[in-house]
């Protein structure tokens, strides 16, 4: 879906691209009917109507190098943001090892628990934003020095500098070691950058597995079927935290359940192309080998097993073939050339 990027596939591709939607259905519905019967307007009506906010908000960005005043004009933006998602935006500072971080909204467990943390990451250059892992996370009522040249790194692995020298920890690396070593750490984490938002899932961290939106397309675009998902996928509503269970593990199940279904039938796919390959190679070799050479090879006492390794030899390859084309991001092999 153009602007919603499964990362590491937090939820399995297939299900994403063929499933998702319809698993959706029942919350879209639900949607429908309350903006029929009362004044509650659906979240996927509220993002769009940000839209024309957002692009100004960039605007403003683009003309502006002081950090304090790009970080009061991102947490404004924000904070619109969250309140269309279903969130309360409020600051609130918690104590991390070695330091502290502000959440600028936060959603807790029936019992007390965190259990999802907001968090800003305000790119403090007027150049083109990066990963909002990469930066230090923001606070929006205190904005420290920073360098006017930041050093170019890798997620989670580099830090910034601050004016004193002082390295500062990236986003990553602060969730990784800080936030989610907590005795009591958020299950979800919502990282607000300036034009992507990142949903974080404490289970799928270690595997650097999340989701990640880009507002420039979602809200550029404005199509209401990939605004309707991010809605539904980031909305208040549907992460829990009152006692229901929440929509996000229950798509993970039916997520689950699919990638199940789908390697149960690859497995028997498998197995049928295997034997066609198996066949059509008996077939070449009675249709186009001599009577002599067809004898002495299919007399051969290691044939069979020889016919089955080079199948499954062959279907191997195949699939591995069948992986790079379906994920050129990755950039294993020229899948746009002609050849």
């Amino acid at each position: 879906m153009i602007g919603i990027e499964n990362v590491n596939e937090f939820y399995t591709t297939h299900y994403l691209e063929a499933i998702l939607e319809g698993d959706l259905k029942p919350v879209f519905k639900e949607w429908s009917r309350l903006d029929r019967e009362t004044d509650r307007r659906p979240p996927h009506k509220k993002l769009r109507r940000l839209s024309s906010d957002f692009f100004e908000f960039r605007a403003e960005l683009a003309e502006t190098d002081d950090v304090q005043r790009r970080t009061e004009l991102h947490h404004r933006f924000a904070a619109h943001l969250l309140h269309a998602l279903g969130y309360e935006p409020q600051l609130n500072p918690h104590t991390v090892e070695d330091g502290s971080v502000t959440t600028i909204a936060e959603v807790r467990r029936a019992d007390g628990a965190p259990l999802l943390w907001a968090l800003q990451a305000t790119d403090p250059d007027a150049d083109a934003p990066e990963d909002p892992l990469n930066l230090p996370p923001t606070s929006p009522e205190a904005t420290a020095p920073h360098p006017s040249s930041p050093e170019a790194t890798a997620p989670g692995e580099v830090s910034r500098r601050d004016g004193g020298g002082e390295r500062k920890p990236t986003l990553a690396n602060l969730i990784s070691t800080k936030i989610l070593t907590r005795p009591e750490p958020p299950r979800f984490i919502l990282v607000v950058g300036q034009s992507q938002l990142l949903l974080i899932d404490r289970g799928k961290w270690m595997e650097k597995r999340l989701l990640r939106f880009d507002l420039v397309e979602i809200l550029g675009r404005k199509e209401t079927d990939t605004l309707k998902v991010t809605a539904a996928l980031l909305g208040r509503d549907q992460i829990g935290g009152d006692g229901d269970e929440s929509l996000i593990d229950t798509l993970d199940d039916s997520s689950h359940k699919h990638a199940f279904a789908v390697s149960e039938d690859l497995k028997y796919a498998l197995r049928e192309a295997i034997e066609l390959v198996g066949n059509e190679a008996l077939h070449h070799i009675r249709e186009e080998w001599s009577a002599n050479k067809r004898r002495e090879l299919m007399d051969h006492p290691d044939f069979e097993q020889q016919l089955t390794r080079e199948c499954l030899r062959f279907m191997y390859r195949l699939l591995f073939l069948f992986y790079i084309e379906a994920r050129p991001e990755l950039g294993y092999a020229p899948m746009g050339n002609d050849a």
